[in-house]
């Protein structure tokens, strides 16, 4: 029976669809039983889904809903990504620069030096990172007045006939 279900759903190879014809025209048993998995399978194709005026219009709205949040999230980390770029380029090209001046002012103390070139290093994505903690409440608000302003969408469309 595993062989005739395959055959529903993908195409069998030549030595598996004559292994399985051969069995079937010996086995009344096994044919009775494809020959109804057949039939319930076509009657099944055979079925149109019916949904109302309401239903179409509520999954519509939730389909359009669930895109302006995907955007909106893109939109939110697009900033993110941006300054991730920004910071790893920033650290590519500043490292000869930075380690040649931090050596050349330091006299004695390796500490300092390495502490100054960790903080210029790191300079970047912890500015990045506070724009967008000082972003976020901003992000926040826009988006649940989208979503307010989507669920009363969706309410109207609940209560029309």
């Amino acid at each position: 029976m595993e062989l005739v279900k395959r055959r529903m759903l993908e195409p069998l190879s030549p030595q598996e669809s004559s292994e399985l014809e051969s069995h079937l025209a010996g086995c009344d048993t096994c044919a009775e039983e494809a020959r109804g998995l057949n039939q319930n399978v076509r009657s099944l194709r055979s079925l149109r889904p019916m949904a109302t005026a309401q239903l179409v219009r509520m999954t519509q709205l939730r389909c359009r809903q669930k895109a302006y949040e995907l955007q909106l999230r893109k939109r939110k980390l697009f900033g993110v990504v941006l300054a991730g770029i920004i910071s790893s380029a920033w650290i590519l090209l500043s490292i000869p620069f930075v380690w040649d001046e931090l050596s050349s002012f330091s006299s004695g103390s390796d500490i300092f030096m390495h502490f100054t070139f960790i903080l210029m290093w790191f300079m970047p994505a912890m500015i990045a990172g506070a724009i967008a903690l000082w972003l976020r409440p901003q992000l926040s608000a826009e988006d649940s007045f989208h979503r307010t302003a989507i669920s009363g969408t969706l309410g109207a469309a609940r209560k029309q006939p």
